[in-house]
């Protein structure tokens, strides 16, 4: 049976763009007005304030529709006859392309904040910024260990559940339609940082289509995780050779 055709009580369109932008929104609220002048305050870095943000207020929002388990039960296999192939290796394709795409957005992105975004706060590129001048290399480290748990692990983990476990399914298009505008509203939820949009919709699309037309959720996890870690990993070590 494939996945749009199971009986699941799709979302109408306002509660599904809701849904997909809340938590993000709540976040970067969160982060600019509260979390980001604390922690400038304390002296800490803005990524402090950042992963502060997504702890205390992304997170819960994310598991908050989760504690019903049954609400993971509709994601199920979109094709007949799913493909032998484990979901680690299908990621380990995808985040080569997704390697591709950050190459691309190393150029494209700083290109779209500074003739695009560049009326944003400071702020929000700071939440995103390799901080090393002016803190002790004993904070820096500290703080990108705690990014590489939160954003590398947990926060990535949790959004996979909620997004393509809980909303995907639930998103009022087919086909087509369904991936891109679920991959959208995904992109958007990235608030902090909309000058990386394009890149973002390049890796998502791929990697949101595998997951559904698999029935995957795992293919998601294992992707996300992986390539989010990957790129704290090569940030810690710009700290550890700063």
């Amino acid at each position: 049976m494939h996945a749009s055709s199971m009986k699941v009580e799709l979302h109408r369109v306002p509660q599904t763009v809701l849904l997909h932008g809340a938590p993000g929104l709540a976040m970067s609220c969160a982060y600019v007005f509260l979390f980001a002048p604390l922690t400038a305050h304390a002296g800490l870095p803005a990524r402090a304030g950042y992963i502060l943000a997504i702890t205390f207020v992304g997170l819960p929002m994310l598991l908050l529709p989760l504690k019903d388990r049954n609400v993971l039960h509709t994601f199920r296999s979109g094709l007949p006859r799913p493909p032998a192939i484990p979901s680690v290796l299908i990621a380990v394709a995808l985040l080569a392309w997704a390697v591709v795409v950050a190459t691309v957005g190393s150029v494209l992105d700083p290109w779209m904040q500074k003739n695009v975004f560049s009326w944003l706060p400071a702020s929000f590129a700071a939440s995103e910024s390799v901080e090393v001048a002016g803190y002790g290399k004993g904070l820096l480290i500290a703080t990108r260990l705690a990014s590489i748990a939160m954003v590398g692990i947990v926060v990535p983990f949790a959004e996979e559940l909620y997004f393509r476990g809980f909303l995907l399914p639930r998103v009022p298009w087919d086909g087509a339609a369904r991936i891109i505008a679920h991959s959208a509203m995904f992109a958007v939820f990235h608030f902090l940082s909309p000058w990386a949009f394009v890149t973002r919709m390049l890796a998502l699309v791929p990697m949101v289509s595998v997951v559904w037309l698999t029935g995957r959720l795992s293919i998601g996890i294992w992707l996300h995780c992986g390539a989010n870690t990957l790129g704290e990993l090569l940030v810690l070590a710009t700290v550890l050779a700063g």
